[in-house]
């Protein structure tokens, strides 16, 4: 079971992009009629470092609207987000072609991000994936990620090739943070996937 969630959770893998511009605001999802976010995700309101505005956009976009995809389509076309050219999407997307695999970024002057999303089949059952990566310290990531879901269990956190992976069991969703740390570098992922009917 181990080596199958670090091959899924390695499917998910992005690296980190520069862009400039701006991206969308929050209004989309933050009504009260939005669906919730699991296991304690809080978006982050005070004036934040971009670790914070990192797990902003995770838990506004990723998090806020998992396991639906549509959702998120529905996002990027809202605020126009730029879809990844064909040579950085085939950089990112998972490792086998024939998985289907959406991307973007969203540009901001601050901290640019790209987001992606798949649907796949994970032992003969469907599983819906979101991931956010950035050029940003890992490190600081984990720290803040750690507290948007409490009660998952850490299961895996390997270094490989100049990457740490580590992943958590939770409730609902498989979490995985992947970054290049251990080569002294900046970059991170997180993803989350959603196994299972919808």
């Amino acid at each position: 079971m181990r080596v199958r969630l670090k091959l899924l959770a390695a499917s998910l893998f992005f690296v980190a992009c520069q862009a400039d511009s701006n991206y969308g605001n929050s209004e989309l999802f933050s009504d009260t009629g939005s669906s919730s976010l699991p296991e304690g995700y809080v978006v982050v309101e005070d004036s934040m470092s971009n670790a914070h505005e990192f797990m902003n956009l995770f838990n506004e976009f990723c998090a806020a609207n998992m396991p639906r995809l549509d959702k998120i389509e529905s996002a990027a076309r809202l605020y126009s987000w730029e879809n990844l050219p064909a040579e950085m999407a085939n950089m990112v997307s998972p490792a086998d072609p024939s998985t289907p695999f959406k991307g973007w970024y969203i540009p901001s002057e601050n901290l640019p991000v790209m987001i992606g999303i798949t649907e796949t089949v994970f032992e003969g059952e469907p599983a819906y994936g979101c991931s956010l990566a950035a050029d940003l310290d890992g490190n600081q990531v984990k720290g803040i990620a750690v507290k948007s879901f409490p009660d998952a269990k850490l299961i895996a956190d390997q270094t490989q090739h100049g990457q740490r992976y580590r992943i958590w069991q939770g409730t609902d969703y498989i979490y995985n943070l992947t970054d290049a740390s251990p080569s002294e570098l900046t970059g991170v992922s997180l993803s989350m996937m959603w196994i299972g009917e919808i």
